[in-house]
């Protein structure tokens, strides 16, 4: 089967399943991932995110994921908000965390996934809603966490 074939056949299994995303702050910036999307066909910056296993709690979720995709582990982690991103053809929830106090860990990343860890500037992030951020768990967090001054 090839890859692109088997990514479509993943993907379709997780259309309902819960995602848990972070929103991870490093002294005065925020880790974020530019991640090459097949399906868009070009890169995006968004926040570290996954979906929740079978048996996993958000939180639990959150903190794999984070480590998993970024190679840091949360000291902090706080749930801040759950939003149903397209409610009128899917159950799938949100469940957004902040993560401070990070350390290093050890990236994981899945064989389709190509990514970057990068480090941005809130203003920055910001500043990309549009154009560079174009994911909605990534913009909803950005604008929540300035909303309420956490970043």
């Amino acid at each position: 089967m090839h890859i692109c074939d088997m990514m479509v056949e993943k993907r379709l299994g997780n259309i309902d399943r819960d995602v848990s995303a972070v929103l991870a702050l490093k002294d005065d910036k925020l880790v974020m991932l530019r991640q090459k999307r097949v399906y868009l066909g070009k890169e995006i910056l968004e926040i570290p995110a996954g979906h929740i296993d079978d048996g996993e709690t958000p939180g639990e979720a959150a903190r794999r994921e984070l480590e998993e995709e970024s190679g840091y582990k949360a000291g902090t982690l706080e749930k801040v908000l759950q939003f149903h991103p397209i409610p009128g053809s899917s159950r799938k929830a949100v469940h957004l965390f902040v993560a401070r106090d990070l350390q290093a860990g050890e990236q994981d990343l899945d064989e389709d996934e190509q990514l970057e860890v990068v480090e941005v500037a809130p203003t920055e992030a910001l500043g990309g809603i549009g154009t560079a951020t174009i994911d909605a768990k990534s913009i909803i967090a950005l604008l929540f966490a300035r909303s309420r001054g956490i970043i």
